[in-house]
């Protein structure tokens, strides 16, 4: 991975996203004992994909908000609450332009983001906001089930 890492560095417009691929596959796969190289892995994805997003936003912009959601949950369970609620709200709102965009292919996400969103408020016991959070996914999967239900008929 170093020399990956390296090269990419060289020569970034010759590697694109793919070291950013492969870290994000790393730090989803590392268990609990990792937890900091998971972290480690995970931020540097995010800062790959974030400079390419900033670049080519229609076609980075879903790898970004997959990383960001890995990011915002690894440091959610790092002890890092708040700071990972941030970045997990960050990616509701990213999956939101994505789906907004590109109407039934990001609504997966859209509704799995402010779930894990309300996981992490109600740990923090607040209550009222993963309410918020969760009834915003409840409402992403009813309108793919009526999409799914407008199929059938």
């Amino acid at each position: 991975m170093a020399m990956h890492r390296r090269l990419a560095e060289a020569d970034p417009a010759d590697f694109g996203p793919g070291p950013a691929e492969a870290l994000h596959g790393l730090a989803a796969q590392l268990p609990a004992a990792d937890r900091d190289e998971a972290l480690a892995l995970a931020e540097e994805a995010v800062a790959i994909l974030r400079a390419y997003a900033t670049g080519d936003p229609a076609t980075h912009q879903p790898g970004l908000a997959g990383s960001l959601h890995l990011y915002g949950g690894l440091l959610v369970r790092a002890g890092e609450r708040d700071r990972g609620l941030e970045v997990i709200r960050d990616v509701v709102e990213r999956y939101r332009s994505l789906a907004e965009a590109l109407p039934g292919r990001f609504d997966t996400s859209l509704a799995r983001s402010p779930s894990d969103l309300g996981e992490g408020l109600g740990d923090a016991r607040r209550y009222e906001e993963a309410l918020t959070a969760y009834e915003a996914a409840v409402e992403v999967y009813q309108k793919q089930a009526q999409s799914l239900d407008d199929l059938g008929h």
